[in-house]
């Protein structure tokens, strides 16, 4: 029996209606660009966030103090592993593609991590405290700020990830979070002056720790508010 012969038996036992719902369903599908090459449409409103911010309020006043390298270096270099937190969120839209449990768990600590070593070494070499009486504004405002600029970049990371079909998506989602909250203070941790644990823990890593949240919880919308395949 020839292959065309198999096939147009199997054909045969088809239902009409199910034939037509099938045909009717068939268009074409753009593909997804790489991983990295969506996430890098991220970078973008982190620069002007920062631009914009700098023109209003300016560099901190301790970049002298901070030097080249813990300044400009470690904001430089936590971009690049909140891109990568962005690429392993984004490898989670295309199905298999997804890397393991542990290497996500990883990647995320890691890039957390770095975050958290870059607030030690600045109160290390420049401990500037709030100014007295405004510590609770003062935390609410970088707050504010953080989530002004980390917010459009989680929106951008879930309709990238809308447009995929993650299985974890959930997982997908904090991970999109996380690259987002590490973005957003990237450029902030430039303009915010103040280096006490009790100013940056809560206001910037609290911040990111807060994206990774509402990037969890939106992501496990993700199925809900896709749109239904046509009956």
């Amino acid at each position: 029996m020839t292959e065309r012969k198999m096939i147009d038996e199997n054909d045969a036992t088809l239902p009409e209606s199910l034939r037509r719902a099938i045909l009717a369903d068939l268009k074409p599908v753009k593909p997804l660009s790489p991983p990295l090459h969506r996430a890098v449409l991220l970078v973008p409103w982190t620069l002007i966030a920062l631009a914009t911010f700098w023109w209003k309020f300016g560099f901190r006043p301790d970049m002298p103090q901070l030097g080249v390298l813990l300044a400009w270096g470690f904001s430089v270099a936590q971009l690049l592993l909140a891109l990568m937190v962005a690429v392993s969120s984004l490898r989670e839209a295309a199905p298999g593609s997804g890397l393991p449990r542990t290497t996500l768990w990883a990647c995320a600590v890691g890039a957390l991590g770095f975050h958290l070593a870059g607030l030690a070494l600045a109160f290390r070499q420049s401990p500037f405290p709030s100014p007295p009486g405004l510590d609770a504004a003062e935390r609410t405002a970088c707050m504010y700020y953080e989530f002004l600029i980390g917010a459009p970049i989680l929106l951008l990371g879930l309709g990238l990830l809308r447009r995929g079909l993650p299985f974890r998506p959930a997982t997908a989602g904090a991970l999109a979070g996380l690259a987002a909250g590490l973005l957003a203070d990237s450029s902030w941790r430039l303009i915010c002056p103040f280096t006490f644990p009790s100013h940056v823990l809560p206001s910037h890593t609290g911040s990111i720790v807060g994206m990774v949240i509402l990037g969890a919880a939106f992501g496990a919308l993700l199925d809900r508010l896709r749109p239904a395949a046509p009956r």
